[in-house]
């Protein structure tokens, strides 16, 4: 089966007319590499008559459908519809809120939130591919920044303030091109709670570049860390780009964010960023991080609606 490659709603309408259509899909690429039983991990298996797209283990008899074990499991909506909900969030520039994909989709605006929330756990990258300069060809700088509204007395770096705070990394060009980008969020601006984006997204001994902040000393001697308070300010710079740009989106699409789900929406914001010289694939991208990821039950997000 072929990737699907597409931008335009009228291709993936094409594409995708029915749910079975979609199952076909999800079935193809859950199974390409071969089928193992999550019950015995049996590694045998035959199609169901009665059941299109699900197979029945042979040693067990246990059966699997396309959507078992995936984010798509006991979804309460047509496949098709959450096929459309990834679509838009996967190749659109701003993605819509949860409101605006309920009334063009016809569903409950809590059960389109739900999904989405869902949706942006399984996009969330998998660590294994740090950034580093790539042979002297990127340059990797990290920022920390806050989310949120103005608060009044609140000056520099307010460890008590209610804003959500964020650290990011971005690997660029030498022309100031992104290549990738990373954020967490975070507790506090120490040593500690910064490291973490160090151990998941950059690799050993690359060289980072900083405004200074202290938080960065306890990097040293892994990492090469380089001081820039006055380039880090520049509008031009990558970092100040994407700062600028997650915040714009939050704003403009979502208009606030929680200290809840704000890792998630970074998590969505930085899968678009990292496929953008691969726009025709979005959507097939995120469709196999959702067949990759566990089902998301809803106890599990907190404060959900």
């Amino acid at each position: 089966m072929d990737i699907f490659k597409g931008m335009s709603l009228f291709q993936f309408q094409e594409r995708f007319k029915t749910d079975n259509d979609c199952r076909e899909y999800l079935a193809y690429y859950k199974w390409k590499e071969g089928f193992t039983c999550t019950k015995c991990s049996h590694n045998d298996a035959w199609n169901s008559p009665s059941e299109p797209f699900t197979k029945i283990c042979k040693h067990c008899l246990r059966p699997h459908s396309a959507t078992a074990h995936t984010i798509f499991h006991n979804i309460k909506f047509p496949l098709r519809t959450a096929f459309h909900i990834v679509f838009e969030m996967a190749t659109t520039t701003k993605s819509l809120s949860a409101l605006q994909m309920a009334r063009k989709y016809d569903i409950n605006r809590k059960t389109a939130w739900l999904f989405m929330r869902k949706y942006r756990e399984s996009l969330k990258s998998s660590g294994d591919y740090p950034v580093d300069n790539d042979g002297g060809d990127s340059v990797v700088y990290v920022d920390e920044f806050v989310v949120g509204e103005y608060e009044g007395g609140k000056t520099g770096r307010s460890n008590d303030a209610k804003k959500r705070k964020i650290v990011m990394v971005v690997e660029a060009t030498k022309r100031n091109g992104i290549k990738r980008v990373y954020g967490l969020k975070i507790k506090n601006y120490s040593g500690k709670e910064l490291r973490r984006i160090f151990d998941k997204h950059i690799a050993l001994g690359t060289e980072v570049i900083t405004d200074g902040w202290k938080g960065y000393n306890r990097m040293d001697g892994d990492y090469d860390m380089i001081e820039d308070k006055s380039g880090m300010k520049k509008n031009n710079n990558p970092m100040n780009r994407m700062i600028q740009q997650f915040k714009s989106w939050i704003r403009g699409v979502y208009h606030k964010s929680s200290h809840e789900h704000i890792e998630s929406y970074l998590n969505e914001f930085c899968f678009r960023i990292n496929r953008s010289q691969w726009k025709e694939t979005h959507f097939h991208s995120a469709i196999l991080k959702g067949i990759a990821h566990q089902p998301f039950p809803k106890k599990l997000i907190p404060c959900a609606v």
